[in-house]
């Protein structure tokens, strides 16, 4: 799960005398994370094509309009969560008698 509907900083600058940051360019996120930080999603390098390109293998993801601290007060995040761990069917493995 992951939040993608808050400007978030894509691009910095900083000060060299006085260390402080401008941000130069947002992105989706939320507020903390980038959209495509959160998918570890390979078109950032500029390659970009209609389907995500990662390494890792989802099962599912879930994007919510909130900011980084208020994914976790979601009801739908919650729900869906609670719904994941507790209810989802899950593949049947055979017991250690004939399966």
């Amino acid at each position: 799960m992951a939040g993608d509907a808050e400007g978030t900083p894509a691009r910095v600058s900083v000060n060299s005398v006085t260390g402080e940051l401008t941000i130069l360019e947002r992105g989706p996120g939320d507020g903390t994370v980038l959209r495509e930080s959160a998918l570890l999603d390979e078109r950032a390098d500029g390659d970009w094509q209609p389907q995500v390109r990662t390494p890792i293998q989802f099962k599912r993801v879930l994007f919510l309009p909130n900011s980084h601290l208020g994914l976790t007060k979601s009801l739908t995040f919650r729900d869906n969560v609670l719904y994941w761990l507790l209810e989802e069917p899950r593949k049947q493995f055979g017991n250690s008698v004939g399966n």
